[in-house]
């Protein structure tokens, strides 16, 4: 059984690392806050892939607080963990809201004529393009990622700053970012090189790698916190063509195209070039805006709730070891 003294923590019982018995009669919550900082695998052992067995974790022994306590410490960090699956959801409707209407718009090019109307059910004009091999709408251009009037690849090279967070590929999971390294800009790595700025969109070059980043007008915060990794390639918009050129960048399709046309011996990705290969239909000006108008607002929303999962994170993380080894109380 465990020994519930709060004065004495984890402590060392010989050289095979801390000792344990069992979690049984404890809050199971509690018991996944405390692994959470405990860090099992510090014991785990083996030279070419260090492993956990039964035997490691039947020699752990480690004071915990009381129920109450437990309780408490719980109930703290628990509300933590639900406003970021809150803001977690909250992203996924409004990018899954996203995706349809940009599906709307402009692969099924249902987008509002001037009546309001959708275009194509209602008598839209098109034309045909030889090199898509389909009709377009009347108006309509084809250009390519790296060559078009909606958008600027972003070239290497950071400003002077005194610290910032580093990004690598790595730390984005689809769009969900997990702070790097702290950095000055004299020790920062080569990679650490790519300067992330207002209305751009952001992807992995790496093929089979779906990682996306998009800063909007209101993001300064993302600006002055982050360097990124040169594996990203950014895209500058303007107000009116981000929300555009994010979902494009964003779709399975720019990442199949992607993907197809990577290239290298020891690991493919796309470069600058790359992207005059992958072509896409560029609406008129009139059409971008109306969309911007309706999507903006959505993407900062987003935004919004990325940056207040970071600030939730951060919190966690400062918290989880004041409140399990017993340097902060709850009362």
């Amino acid at each position: 059984a465990f020994s519930k003294r709060l004065e004495k923590f984890p402590h060392m019982r010989n050289e095979a690392g801390l000792y344990v018995s069992d979690f049984k009669g404890n809050i199971p919550e509690f018991i996944y806050y405390f692994l959470k900082w405990f860090n099992l695998s510090r014991f785990a052992s083996g030279a070419v892939v260090p492993t956990l067995n039964r035997n490691h974790l039947a020699d752990i022994e480690v004071d915990i607080p009381n129920l109450e306590t437990q309780l408490r410490i719980t109930n703290i960090l628990g509300s933590i963990d639900k406003k970021i699956e809150i803001n977690k959801k909250k992203i996924e409707k409004l990018e899954a809201i996203a995706r349809d209407i940009y599906d709307y718009w402009f692969v099924q090019y249902e987008f509002p004529d001037e009546n309001s109307k959708p275009y194509k059910s209602n008598g839209g004009h098109f034309v045909w393009n030889e090199d898509l091999k389909r009709e377009i709408p009347v108006g309509w251009i084809i250009a390519s990622i790296a060559n078009n009037e909606l958008s600027k690849i972003i070239q290497p090279g950071i400003q002077k700053f005194k610290s910032k967070n580093y990004l690598a590929t790595a730390n984005v999971i689809n769009s969900e970012i997990c702070d790097g390294d702290w950095v000055t800009y004299e020790n920062r790595e080569t990679r650490a090189n790519m300067q992330p700025i207002i209305n751009s969109v952001w992807f992995a070059k790496m093929k089979a790698s779906c990682k996306h980043i998009t800063i909007t007008q209101k993001d300064k915060w993302f600006t002055d916190k982050y360097v990124l990794s040169t594996g990203f390639l950014g895209l500058e918009c303007t107000i009116d063509s981000l929300a555009f050129m994010r979902q494009l960048i964003y779709s399975k399709q720019f990442e199949i195209k992607k993907d197809t046309i990577s290239h290298g011996n020891t690991q493919q990705a796309v470069n600058n070039d790359d992207l005059y290969g992958i072509k896409f239909t560029q609406p008129t000006l009139s059409v971008l805006h109306r969309f911007s108008q309706l999507l903006n607002p959505m993407l900062e929303m987003i935004t919004e709730c990325i940056k207040s999962n970071q600030d939730l994170i951060s919190m966690k993380n400062y918290l989880l070891p004041l409140l399990i080894n017993g340097q902060v109380k709850v009362l």
